[in-house]
């Protein structure tokens, strides 16, 4: 039997897993497919071959002679799949020879195509297998279990010398559960590869820290004639609650170690919501800073709309077990200080502060990232795949094309004003300090943190590296802004609630939020390309520019390499933004209207994460902040 013959037979039978479920298998038709396999690793002449109660298949195939004392290797797969879509009753499609074209699921009419689904190019004349729609294939990973079957048949019947072979089909893999009942001290295996999706040819060699991040909130519903100073909007909170998670780190932005947050889920009405986030780094100290910003987020809501207004339920997932290990010394990390090179300066062509009374949305709107509006209606799926999809394709085409028609309302009706201040100002670092020289040459120090992670490449980080050493002898520059899209938004959603819009004014909030950050991207054109004018050749695409294709970052604070939000003080003194622009800074540091951000531009900088810090930095930063430590903690939580 070859791989493709056993794939289609393993497809045939659900093994759905169920992510509210908290027994391993988290299903009982799981076992089914593992009682199968274990009759045909018997049938192949595997030892030891049993089925567990947690429903785990292991086996194992001896050496040949001579070589049993070489390390056993392991081979893992697992046999359930995603709960997301339909398992039952898969009726694959087989595509021999692919002609290049369009694939045209027939169940549905859904059609795969090259010009949206880029790495079909690859696959010209291969044999293509899909589902017919309506339903999962279960590629994923029944693939993985049809080509370890196959070439264990294969190895056998060879007769080719190998040393020891330890082999496992494990449960609820798709759900972050079924790997906690793993026996790997019985599997014996000295190294082990999961065979799973990917590119032929694909190896890879790390694992990352994930947990699942389940958010409630919990609203208070009166009827909308009634509810000046009452109501709170469940799902508005929750919107408020994704919008504090840094933009920039989700898959389509991120790539090789990057971490993110993965919005999964999201449900909701005005008394109630909810939004399920899958978060990943592979970076221990990373990982546990995604999580404490996952925390400090629901703590400032709390405080803000009420103790129980956030409820947030982790769930580990994955662990590297290599890295569950504690911080290094604040004292060992400062030594790695590596301080920029003065050589790689870049001048600018103007500096000094600049503000934008009212930039025009027509300018701002190629840059707007669509693909974070539908997980906030808890719709998944990229942009323009999201279109297609069977389920839901068209109610993501209506959402669109009405937030079109708002957009322009907003444009044509001078609904919102994009405003803000942004300027470029010459700076150094002092340790981790940044030292920078505003008008009339008055000082602002800006004080930064660094990871203390341990440490492999880009590590023992500091935003205080990335400017040059004030005892190199010549000056750098950094930049500043704060910006937002949400001047008018409050009068605009309090009219739509006045008349029972509910939905346009969650809409309209939306739409502020996706042109706030569409702002901060443009803006940051003009500053590389402009003020700075490093930044030269071909205008780069919205697509790259998304993407941060580009050099340079911008840092806003809250993010993980900035956690400290009480530096939008210093920022905001900077820019006079409290004088040039219609924005505010309350005394909890919180900005408004809340559609806005508040950051540095970097000319040569990268993302990292601070993460958790010992008592000695603590008290260090303290020092530099002059603050006492009790408030510290109070301003950066996540990070002790």
């Amino acid at each position: 039997m070859n791989a493709t013959e056993r794939f289609l037979r393993y497809a045939a039978i659900p093994t759905r897993s169920d992510p509210d479920s908290t027994a391993t298998p988290s299903t009982d038709c799981q076992f089914a497919l593992a009682r199968l396999l274990a009759d045909e690793l018997t049938a192949l002449g595997l030892t030891n071959v049993r089925v567990t109660d947690n429903c785990f298949v292991y086996a194992a195939l001896p050496a040949t002679p001579g070589l049993e004392g070489q390390p056993c290797l392991g081979l893992i797969a697992h046999m359930d799949t995603a709960p997301d879509y339909p398992g039952e009753g898969v009726k694959p499609q087989l595509h021999p020879n692919y002609d290049g074209g369009d694939i045209v699921l027939s169940a549905t009419g859904a059609v795969l195509s090259p010009a949206r689904f880029p790495s079909l190019n690859g696959l010209k004349g291969k044999t293509l297998i899909t589902t017919d729609g309506s339903t999962l294939l279960g590629a994923d990973d029944k693939a993985g279990v049809a080509e370890i079957m196959t070439a264990l048949e294969r190895v056998i019947a060879s007769g080719r010398p190998h040393g020891p072979v330890a082999v496992a089909f494990t449960p609820d893999e798709e759900t972050g559960l079924g790997i906690a009942g793993f026996d790997v001290e019985g599997f014996g295996a000295a190294y082990a590869y999961t065979v799973d999706g990917g590119e032929a040819g694909e190896l890879s060699y790390e694992n990352f820290n994930a947990c699942e991040a389940t958010l409630d909130f919990r609203g208070v519903n009166v009827h909308p004639g009634s509810a000046k100073d009452t109501m709170v909007n469940a799902s508005l909170l929750a919107m408020e609650y994704n919008a504090m998670l840094p933009s920039a780190e989700t898959p389509r932005h991120t790539e090789g170690y990057e971490g993110f947050f993965h919005l999964e889920e999201m449900e909701g009405d005005v008394a109630h919501a909810r939004l399920v986030y899958i978060v990943r780094d592979h970076d221990a100290g990373r990982f546990e800073a995604r999580r404490d910003q996952l925390r400090h987020i629901a703590k400032v809501m709390n405080e803000r709309w009420g103790e129980g207004a956030v409820t947030l339920t982790l769930r580990d997932q994955y662990r590297r077990r290599e890295e569950i290990r504690t911080i290094l010394p604040f004292g060992q990390v400062r030594k790695l200080r590596v301080p920029k090179p003065a050589s790689e300066i870049a001048v600018p062509a103007h500096t000094g502060r600049l503000v934008f009374p009212d930039i025009s949305i027509a300018d701002v709107e190629p840059l707007i990232d669509w693909n974070f509006f539908f997980p906030a209606w808890g719709l998944k799926g990229r942009v323009p795949e999201i279109f297609e999809n069977p389920e839901h394709g068209a109610e993501a085409r209506k959402l669109y094309d009405d937030a079109q028609k708002m957009l322009a309302r907003i444009r044509e009706e001078k609904l919102l004003t994009l405003q803000g201040v942004a300027g470029i100002f010459e700076a150094v670092s002092r340790g981790d300090d940044i030292v920078v020289t505003g008008p009339k040459d008055k000082k602002y120090i800006l004080p930064m943190l660094r990871s203390q992670a341990p440490v492999r490449e880009a590590q023992a980080r500091c935003l205080a590296d990335f400017i040059a050493d004030e005892k190199a002898g010549r000056t750098d520059y950094i930049g500043a802004f704060a910006l937002t899209g949400g001047i008018g938004l409050k009068e605009l959603t309090e009219k739509f609630r006045a008349e029972g819009d509910d939905y346009n004014a969650i809409l309209s909030k939306l739409l502020a939020d996706r042109l706030t950050e569409a702002l901060c991207e443009w803006v940051h054109i003009f500053i590389r390309r402009q003020m700075w004018g490093y930044e030269t050749g071909p205008a780069l695409t919205p697509e790259q520019i998304i993407r941060s294709k580009y050099r340079g970052r911008r840092m806003a604070f809250g993010y993980p390499a900035c956690p400290d939000h009480s530096l939008k003080r210093e920022v905001f003194d900077l820019l006079a933004a409290d004088k040039t622009t219609a924005m505010r800074l309350n005394d909890n540091y919180m900005i408004t209207p809340e559609e806005a951000l508040c950051g540095l531009f970097f000319a040569d900088a990268e993302y990292f994460s601070v993460g958790r810090i010992d008592r000695e930095q603590l008290a260090d930063y303290a020092a530099r902040r002059n603050m006492d430590i009790e408030t510290i903690e109070k301003l950066i939580p996540n990070n002790i």
